[in-house]
């Protein structure tokens, strides 16, 4: 029941919306895209199968050690 792949492709660009029985302006998605890499400097893509859509975002990690 998830989103056909030429969905999940779409799904980050602004307006798109997938589901007219909700209210929104289609720009919530384009909005975790642009923080997720400009602002954490990560990726996020759209999987999608029969059993529903998964969005994964991956975020680097920073490891800071100090010896005494």
């Amino acid at each position: 029941v998830g989103m056909t792949e030429e969905s999940c492709e779409k799904a980050f660009e602004p307006f798109v919306r997938y589901d007219t029985e909700t209210e929104g302006s289609g720009l919530g998605l384009t909005i975790v895209k642009d923080l997720v890499e400009r602002v954490l400097k990560g990726t996020i893509e759209c999987f999608s199968d029969n059993r529903g859509t998964t969005f994964k975002m991956y975020l680097p990690v920073e490891v800071i050690y100090e010896a005494n």
